[in-house]
């Protein structure tokens, strides 16, 4: 799966709440409580540097461990959720 640049540049551009309620929702579509996902959203500009600066490497190595149909429904839940 290529690593999509321009998605994880939209991801980058959002304020703090709105990423921070984002990642919550993701969360919540894979049965993860948001609350319990809140915990590790202390520094978002963190969060977004590391987004923003992902390798197809890195992505390619997260693929490998969640599957590529896992990655998949990921993805299509980042981009739905990025782009709405």
């Amino acid at each position: 799966m290529e690593l999509d640049r321009k998605l994880l540049s939209r991801i980058g551009e959002l304020d703090n709440d709105t990423l921070a309620d984002t990642i919550g929702r993701i969360a919540a579509g894979f049965g993860i409580d948001p609350a319990l996902a809140s915990v590790y959203l202390g520094d978002m500009d963190k969060i977004k540097r590391s987004v923003t600066e992902l390798t197809q490497e890195d992505f390619d190595r997260i693929t490998a461990a969640l599957g590529e149909e896992e990655t998949e429904k990921l993805v299509g839940r980042i981009r739905a959720e990025v782009q709405s």
